[in-house]
This record gives C-alpha cells, sequence and structure tokens, in this order.
C-alpha cells in the first residue's frame, strides 16, 4: 500500500452534466467494522421478524408447559414444548454463527481499498484487492454500480459508517472515519433527497 494514500480521504468533484459526481472517498474497511455492520444489519432486518417467531413458539410454549402441569403424560405436549423451545434456541444461535462464519472469512478485507463515487443518479463501489501470497499484486475488481432508482438500496447511517443494503444481495460498508461532520452531512442530505424513506439515521 502506498505511504500517501489514507484510510478515507473525501473530495468533492464539479461536472456539468445532470448525473455529476458530488463526492469520492478512498477508504479501507477493517474488520471490526465490517462486524459492526453486519449487526446492524442484522438488527435492523432479521432480528425484528425473530422477535415476533420468538413471540409465537413462547406462547406455545407456556401453553403446553401448562397442560403438561395438568397431564405430564400427554406426549404431544411434552413433543411441541421441545419444539418450540429448540426453535427459540436455534432462531437466535443462528445468526450469530452466520455473523462469526462471515467475519472469520474476511480477514483480509483490511488491506483493500475502495474507491466510492457519489453521484446524482446512484453510487459507485470500486475495490483493489491487496496482493497476496498467491498473487503478489493488487487485484482490481470490476467497479458495482447501485442505482437510487433501479437497485431500491436501503441505508443505515450512524455515527461509525454508512451501511449501504441491496435486499437479498450485499451490503457495503462506507467508514466515517476521518469524514468530518459538515461532509458526512453531504452525504446525508444527498441520500435522503435520493432514498426517503429508504434511508435511516440512528
Amino acid at each position: 500500500m502506498e505511504e500517501s494514500f489514507k484510510d478515507t480521504e473525501f473530495s468533492e468533484v464539479q461536472e456539468n452534466d445532470e448525473n455529476k459526481v458530488l463526492a469520492v472517498l478512498n477508504y479501507t474497511i477493517a474488520v471490526n467494522e465490517y462486524e459492526a455492520a453486519f449487526r446492524e444489519f442484522q438488527k435492523k432486518y432479521v432480528y425484528p421478524k425473530n422477535y415476533i417467531m420468538t413471540a409465537g413458539f413462547a406462547i406455545i410454549l407456556v401453553v403446553y408447559i401448562w397442560q403438561l402441569f395438568k397431564d405430564p403424560s400427554y406426549q404431544i405436549a411434552w413433543f411441541l414444548s421441545i419444539v418450540s423451545l429448540f426453535s427459540i434456541v436455534f432462531m437466535w444461535y443462528n445468526p450469530h454463527k452466520i455473523r462469526k462464519n462471515l467475519i472469520k472469512s474476511i480477514g483480509h478485507i483490511k488491506d483493500d481499498r475502495y474507491t466510492t463515487e457519489i453521484s446524482e443518479s446512484g453510487i459507485r463501489i470500486s475495490v483493489e484487492i491487496a496482493e497476496t501470497d498467491e498473487t503478489n499484486e493488487d487485484t482490481e475488481i470490476e467497479p458495482t454500480f447501485i442505482s437510487y432508482e433501479l437497485d431500491n438500496p436501503e441505508i443505515i447511517e450512524n455515527n461509525e459508517m454508512f451501511i449501504v443494503y441491496l435486499k437479498k444481495r450485499m451490503f457495503y460498508v462506507i467508514p466515517k472515519r476521518d469524514i468530518d461532520d459538515g461532509k458526512s452531512r453531504i452525504l446525508s442530505d444527498v441520500f435522503i433527497e435520493k432514498l426517503g424513506k429508504r434511508y435511516f439515521r440512528k
């Protein structure tokens, strides 16, 4: 990695056409940042469903435990109680397991370099994968363009990052490490204007 490269660099680019680039961000993503982003993703899109399912299984569990107090030989009550209990445990263990396996598999990303362009029409994300023992050279991946209108992304913003989520496809992390409050508000304003209710600020 070149010594002149900053983890996060913000610059404004002026163009005259309707798809002008509003900002260019250069950054790396630490593994702990990716883990934090995935936690936010799960809180927003996974946990609410789990809460509802947990309540349903808890009601079933309570009902059949009550049946067992009245009749301990009631086999169906035993079966459904056990199924409900295991369903609740699995429902909350599975997100933890998925997150743990994901983080274990992306330990290399800390040296990858990202360039993200925020424009009037969407978000363009490029990544240059750092050299490995196998390649001995950096590898540039085909850029990804996310259209505000066609791809319908949702964005979560908190104090540390922006999380760009494409339903059932992928999510992307944009750290705010070295973006000052003024510049961060510029991005927030763009996302509010383009996404409306698909933008969430925590």
